[in-house]
């Protein structure tokens, strides 16, 4: 190993080739760094009842932690809540976080965290409620709660 200009040089050498050793050499230079975080949406609007997905991308190296929080907690797994990572390439992934059969309590503020050994890096979306518009969703609401009351009649 030698040293140039301050920065170091590595060097593969192959004294002997044939084409008994032939094959393709790939050379990886990687470098640490403060991991940065971001997000495909700045807010998502679901209706109750639903699955949502949020997601975000984190790249550093290395990617020691990274988290969803709520409303300042620590978002984990449980019946409703799943995560997964998923690599996009070798310094970058997502980090999805499956909210299942959406409560009017998930609604809040989310924030994508991701932390190494050079630091903490964040961005926050919001998950916000959104008003049925679609007329085949308002006609079976209104079915649902005709169905649910007995009407009085007169006689």
């Amino acid at each position: 190993m030698q040293s140039v200009s301050g920065s170091p040089q590595h060097c593969l050498t192959i004294n002997v080739l044939s084409l008994a050793n032939m094959c393709t050499f790939t050379c990886l230079c990687l470098s640490a760094v403060l991991p940065e975080v971001s997000l495909p949406h700045s807010h998502i609007s679901q209706t109750i009842g639903q699955d949502t997905l949020l997601e975000c991308f984190v790249t550093a190296n290395p990617a020691d932690v990274m988290e969803w929080h709520k409303d300042g907690g620590v978002v984990g797994e449980s019946p409703r809540h799943r995560l997964e990572v998923w690599e996009r390439d070798i310094y970058t992934k997502t980090l999805a976080l499956f909210v299942l059969d959406l409560e009017e309590e998930d609604y809040g503020r989310y924030t994508c965290m991701a932390r190494n050994e050079y630091g903490t890096t964040n961005a926050t979306m919001r998950l916000l409620g959104k008003a049925g518009t679609d007329s085949t969703e308002r006609k079976c609401l209104w079915d649902k709660y005709f169905a649910s009351i007995n009407l009085l009649s007169w006689n």
